[in-house]
């Protein structure tokens, strides 16, 4: 199965894996990265898409420059 962007749903390519979380390139919403905790709470797949959206603006704010963005549980 085709891996899909855990913000917007669409066809996503996995990062590699230098993380703790799953990486996703999207041609959408961009590269980030989901936390293993985020994931394993599955907090995503209950929120809407606007909910998803705003996790994620909040860790592109959160990011060091050069880094990539990373949807914690501080992002929501």
């Amino acid at each position: 199965e085709a891996m899909r962007c855990a913000v917007c749903a669409k066809p996503a390519e996995p990062l590699p894996k230098t993380h703790d979380g799953d990486g996703f390139h999207c041609a959408a919403c961009g590269d980030y990265v989901v936390s293993g905790t985020v994931i394993t709470s599955r907090w995503l797949e209950g929120r809407s898409p606007t909910e998803r959206l705003k996790a994620l603006e909040n860790a592109k704010r959160q990011a060091q420059t050069g880094k990539l963005p990373v949807i914690t549980t501080y992002s929501l």
